[in-house]
């Protein structure tokens, strides 16, 4: 599951309005209003895109574009790790319809990057999405739907997600407070049916930090090398540790179907 802002670009939380992103026009913008060639329209949001660009510099999108190519880079690496048998998912919020020419956009460069033509597999239901528990829940609704669908089996699920630059402060999704990233990959797990074996790892990029003037700053900051290297020690466990684990589960629901027919067949004895 792929979420854009926040992923593959530094997006800067300020206050209800949209994200800020992190790219070479904001950032001018923010330095002009600094030094007074422009008027100054907001001094927390200024604070916020100057402390960020000199903090992920090279995270900094061209122009005024809305995705990095080192973000998109890292994207790749993921996606050639997960292998042949992947499907990639959009959970972003340029899902929607109106956002389709700059998915086009980004699916192109993906694919440049990729050295192979890339589009999104699918994509979660659009629905109302304001803060972090309503991502979460069209991600489990997606899960519980793809596993309806498919009977029983095994099923990896790799989550890139800034959840509208949240951290993971206690946050409840139907009942269940996220704490930690264990939290929300136990939730996606019990989204299954209990049929599936299934395995959740949640890349959660996110940072806050606040600025010398006590600026609090809350920033979906992108991808880093080390979420990589996770999510690609996640497909490896998958590979060689797993496997068995998800053949015996499959094969424990099998059986206990077929019990569960014979049962069912089975005509009462008359004790009388």
């Amino acid at each position: 599951f792929v979420d854009v802002d926040g992923v593959l670009n530094v997006g800067i939380r300020d206050g209800h309005r949209a994200p800020l992103v992190l790219n070479e026009a904001n950032v001018g913008v923010a330095h002009g209003c600094q030094d007074g060639t422009f008027p100054t329209v907001q001094y927390d949001s200024v604070a916020k895109v100057v402390s960020a660009a000199d903090r992920f510099k090279d995270l900094i999108c061209a122009g005024g574009t809305q995705y990095s190519e080192v973000l998109i880079r890292r994207l790749v690496d993921i996606l050639r790790a997960g292998g042949e048998r992947q499907s990639v998912v959009l959970s972003s919020s340029w899902r929607k319809s109106k956002h389709s020419g700059i998915v086009e956009q980004l699916q192109h460069e993906i694919s440049k990057h990729l050295a192979e033509v890339f589009e999104f597999h699918a994509r979660t239901e659009v629905v109302p999405e304001v803060r972090a528990a309503d991502r979460l829940r069209s991600i489990g609704d997606f899960v519980t739907k793809h596993c309806a669908e498919r009977g029983c089996g095994s099923l990896r699920v790799l989550i890139l997600d800034d959840f509208f630059a949240t951290g993971l402060n206690g946050w409840a999704c139907d009942g269940v407070c996220m704490h930690e990233a264990q939290d929300v990959e136990a939730y996606l797990q019990q989204r299954a049916p209990e049929a599936w074996a299934v395995h959740v790892k949640l890349v959660h990029s996110y940072e806050e930090w606040a600025t010398p003037d006590g600026v609090r700053i809350q920033a979906g900051v992108g991808l880093s090398d080390a979420d990589v290297e996770a999510a690609r020690e996640f497909f490896d466990t998958a590979e060689r540790g797993w496997a068995w684990a998800d053949v015996v589960a499959v094969q424990r629901e099998m059986a206990r179907r077929s019990s569960k027919f014979l049962f069912d067949r089975m005509t009462p004895c008359d004790l009388t």
